[in-house]
């Protein structure tokens, strides 16, 4: 790759959206490529960057690109990354700069500005890391958009936080998205290697016991056009978890839901918390290629998530609850499959609902014998916006969500791959980073996934191979670059 050019980005091709921004920018940061992104969100009724995408945007430009690998002993020298002053709301282009050393001199080609519109990107930021709590700190003052980073260093604990929150009800999950990739490769800027011979080859004697990355990130946890953060935390982190890091035990990545929200109040939290430590042990300082080919031939396992604000929602709930279950034994995809002892149902009603929105929400998963897993969900409105239907659920409610719910699953189980259309777009860019030859069966290519391919191939110069099963499947497989945690 010839790192001292700009790759133009045409962000009206294919699926011509937001995850175009997303896995771009996650690439750019992660191979220090410099990118400019036309045309955004080109084919939107809306074109442009919203407050979800410009504040991922300004979220992985506040991630710090450390000068050394993590393991020097000396004091740290950290950029933050540079974005075109034209980045804001509203705008349709805009050019993304990840600095590092051997490209310092080529921001003088751009006027860039500073995320946190505080520090002059010519400007190294130097901070020594004595015994002080919060090391450095930055915000962004100039929009309503909100960032934060900083570091903690206290005994054998060292943890860096960031916050993001883009005040809308704008997609805690898409943010997700732009900044979990980008985190997996962030080094911390203080070793976290505590070598008094300067032996860099000795990597032995830690600094630390517990190294965190941890980022709360604030909008949306269950909104439209969006994974819902219940999807994720079943389905997505495990995945990745055990797939690409070969963690049994889900140890590595967590995601937490602290607070629950909805459009178009917002107000929800998600926390992300990388263990860094164990990240780096239990891996051979990259993703492995995964192997997702097999698809089981029978249901295991049917988990139904269903979740309610407001007490008088729940007789409709428990009503919702049995339907579904009466309907799964008598669909011809789950009726040879599901009975009372693989079938898990969890009514909950929602505590940490800052907004006090009256929303019923919930989450329906199939398991099949080879453990791949098919989710499918649903959110009301919110009632509270509208006092006329503050308690206005329609008396067929229930079976009109049963069979929304129990159609998508049908779909997904009956196009035979192993993941869901919604999951399989998100594997893409893990894919294209590990190392060696990732397998993926899906169902008809989704336009986001043929979006995430053309984009990852285009920045990281790998090629998936693409062919259609006997079954209607495809099999998706590419050798990926295996981009090291640490270089």
């Amino acid at each position: 790759m010839n790192s001292k050019t700009v790759t133009v980005i045409d962000g009206s091709l294919l699926e011509g959206g937001g995850q175009i921004i997303r896995n771009c920018c996650s690439l750019s940061y992660i191979l220090n490529k410099p990118i400019q992104i036309l045309n955004i969100r080109a084919k939107r009724n809306s074109p442009g960057l919203k407050s979800q995408h410009l504040t991922g945007i300004k979220l992985i430009a506040t991630i710090p690109k450390n000068l050394n690998d993590g393991s020097s002993t000396t004091t740290s020298t950290f950029h933050t990354s540079g974005l075109s002053n034209n980045c804001s709301l509203g705008s349709t282009s805009f050019t993304y700069f990840p600095i590092f050393p051997d490209q310092l001199h080529l921001q003088k080609q751009y006027q860039l500005v500073n995320n946190n519109n505080q520090l002059n990107n010519n400007q190294l930021l130097k901070k020594e890391y004595g015994n002080k709590k919060n090391v450095s700190s930055s915000s962004s003052s100039s929009t309503k958009e909100r960032i934060i980073f900083k570091e903690e260093k206290e005994l054998e604990s060292f943890t860096t936080l960031f916050e993001a929150d883009c005040t809308t009800a704008g997609a805690t999950t898409l943010l997700l998205q732009i900044s979990l990739p980008c985190l997996l490769f962030y080094h911390p800027t203080t070793s976290i290697y505590n070598n008094n011979n300067n032996n860099n080859n000795n990597k032995e004697k830690l600094q630390f016991n517990n190294v965190l990355i941890k980022t709360i990130l604030q909008g949306g946890t269950n909104v439209d056009f969006s994974p819902p953060i219940d999807e994720v935390t079943e389905i997505l982190i495990p995945l990745l978890n055990k797939k690409f890091l070969l963690d049994d035990k889900c140890e590595i990545i967590k995601v937490n839901c602290l607070e629950r929200g909805f459009y178009p109040k917002g107000n929800g939290k998600i926390e992300l918390i990388i263990d860094q430590l164990k990240l780096l042990k239990n891996n051979n300082n990259s993703l492995n290629a995964i192997d997702l080919s097999e698809r089981g031939n029978s249901i295991v396992m049917f988990k139904l998530f269903l979740n309610y604000t407001d007490d008088y929602q729940k007789s409709f709930i428990e009503k919702l609850s049995g339907t579904i279950v009466n309907e799964l034994k008598k669909r011809e995809f789950s009726k040879n499959y599901c009975n009372n002892n693989n079938i898990q149902i969890s009514l909950q009603k929602v505590e940490n609902n800052p907004s006090h929105s009256k929303i019923i929400f919930g989450t329906a998963i199939i398991v099949d014998n080879k453990e791949n897993q098919f989710g499918a969900s649903f959110h009301t409105k919110d009632f509270s916006t509208n006092k006329k239907h503050q308690k206005d659920i329609r008396v067929d409610e229930h079976v009109r969500i049963t069979n929304d719910l129990l159609m998508r699953l049908e779909k997904q189980w009956n196009e035979k791959g192993c993941v869901d259309e919604h999951v399989q777009d998100q594997l893409i860019i893990f894919m294209a980073l590990a190392k060696g030859k990732s397998k993926l069966r899906t169902g008809p290519l989704t336009l986001h996934t043929q979006t995430a391919i053309h984009f990852c191939e285009e920045l990281t110069g790998v090629k998936f191979d693409i062919n259609e099963q006997d079954d209607g499947s495809f099999l998706l497989e590419v050798d990926g670059i295996g981009q090291p945690f640490l270089q």
